[in-house]
């Protein structure tokens, strides 16, 4: 396992200068009994889930985000956007929901976002929304995060503590 120069994240050394997350996908089509599949990308790093949930790869968060975009920018219907990302990448419907209107529409708007992503995630998205829409549209989501990030430091176990405290 090594670092990578841009993220920080360990991943395995395959002769790539950098993770799954920083290099463009991987995807190529293969032909399995007569029909083309595409080939899914490495998973990004989420900690492991709790109760057996699967992992967001790399793929989903980029379906996300692209079904993001048209979501926000009013050509795509919810449902749809959240239909579409399931039927491609097999993500539950309701993390793709949550991805999809609460994460990275509060990363397009500068407002706070409750839904939890993975850093690799969020790193991934930042980046795309930086390489996309520039320097503006980059400091909104880092304010979303900056905001993400209070409140997730304020709404956590802190919250139980101080109403058990004696």
């Amino acid at each position: 396992m090594i670092k990578c120069p841009i993220c920080d994240l360990n991943y395995i050394d395959d002769g790539v200068e950098a993770c799954a997350v920083c290099r463009p996908p991987l995807i190529q089509p293969v032909t399995r009994r007569g029909r083309t599949a595409a080939v899914r990308p490495p998973k990004v790093q989420n900690g492991g889930g709790r109760r057996g949930r699967g992992e967001i790869t790399e793929q989903m968060v980029s379906a996300c985000y692209e079904y993001a975009k048209q979501f926000h920018a009013g050509s795509i219907h919810i449902t749809d956007a959240v239909s579409r990302v399931v039927t491609e990448t097999g993500m539950n419907e309701a993390s793709a929901q949550r991805m999809i209107y609460d994460s990275i529409g509060g990363l397009f708007a500068g407002t706070i976002y409750k839904s939890i992503m993975s850093k690799a995630a969020t790193i991934w998205i930042m980046e795309a929304i930086k390489d996309e829409f520039g320097e503006d549209k980059y400091q909104t989501a880092i304010k979303a995060v900056e905001q993400h990030l209070d409140y997730k430091e304020h709404h956590g176990i802190r919250k139980y503590i101080n109403r058990h405290r004696k």
